[in-house]
């Protein structure tokens, strides 16, 4: 068996991750990235997302 490429998932193709380090508490940056504020620069304006893991959200794109 060949083994598969860095990257390349069995299911949904290619996938990337980055990753930075903070020089911040891990509770500032979650509460930060968890804002109306932080989830307005991380998914645009207007997107709003549950509390709930897996529960589906929706951006202005869509």
């Amino acid at each position: 068996m060949t083994p598969m490429p860095t990257g390349l998932t069995k299911d949904a193709g290619w996938q990337i991750g980055v990753s930075r380090t903070l020089p911040h508490p891990l509770p500032v940056v979650w509460d930060f990235i968890t804002s109306a504020e932080g989830i307005a620069l991380w998914l645009g304006p207007g997107a709003v997302l549950a509390p709930d893991r897996g529960a589906p959200y929706r951006t202005a794109a869509g």
